[in-house]
C-alpha cells in the first residue's frame, strides 16, 4: 500500500495524470514517457539556453529534437494500435494502420533531413535523442521483469 501512496505523491504524478486521460492505460509505458518528456524538455530548454554561449547547447539541443521525434512516433503508435486491437482487425484497419504509420515516418524523415541538411544539426546527437526511448524502454521493462511478486 505504502508504494502506491508514493506513486500517487511522485515527482511526475501530473504528467501521469495527464497521460492517463488522453488513453495511455499501462504503467510501465506512462513512467517511460513521463521520463522520456523529462528529458526532451530539459535538453531542449538547456540547450537552448546553452547554444549561444557555448557549442555543447546546439549538440544538447538536437539530442532533445532527436528525443522529441522518438517520443511523438511512439506514442502516436501506442494511442492508435490499442484502439484497432480492441475493434477488431479489419481490412479497413490495417490500412490505416499503415497509412498514418508511413505518413508518420514520411514526416519524421523530413524532418530529419531538415535538421541534418538545412541546419547543419549533429548527426551523433539526433540519433542519440532517437535512441534514448529505447533505452528507456528497456530500463522499464527490465524494472517491471525483475519486479518481485509481493
Amino acid at each position: 500500500m505504502q508504494a502506491k501512496s508514493d506513486r500517487n505523491n511522485g515527482p511526475f504524478h501530473w504528467l501521469e495524470k495527464r497521460l492517463w486521460r488522453s488513453g495511455v492505460q499501462d504503467p510501465t509505458i506512462r513512467e517511460i514517457l513521463c521520463w522520456q518528456i523529462s528529458v526532451i524538455a530539459l535538453s531542449l530548454l538547456f540547450g537552448a539556453v546553452l547554444w549561444p554561449f557555448h557549442p555543447a547547447g546546439a549538440w544538447i539541443f538536437w539530442f532533445g529534437f532527436g528525443a522529441l521525434l522518438s517520443a511523438w512516433n511512439f506514442f502516436a503508435l501506442i494511442k492508435f494500435v490499442p484502439k484497432v486491437i480492441s475493434a477488431g482487425w479489419s481490412k479497413s484497419s490495417l490500412f490505416a494502420l499503415l497509412l498514418r504509420t508511413n505518413m508518420r515516418l514520411l514526416f519524421t524523415g523530413i524532418l530529419l533531413y531538415m535538421v541534418l541538411v538545412w541546419f547543419k544539426g549533429s548527426i551523433s546527437a539526433v540519433l542519440l535523442g532517437l535512441a534514448v526511448l529505447l533505452v528507456g524502454m528497456t530500463a522499464g521493462g527490465l524494472k517491471k521483469a525483475l519486479k518481485k511478486p509481493v
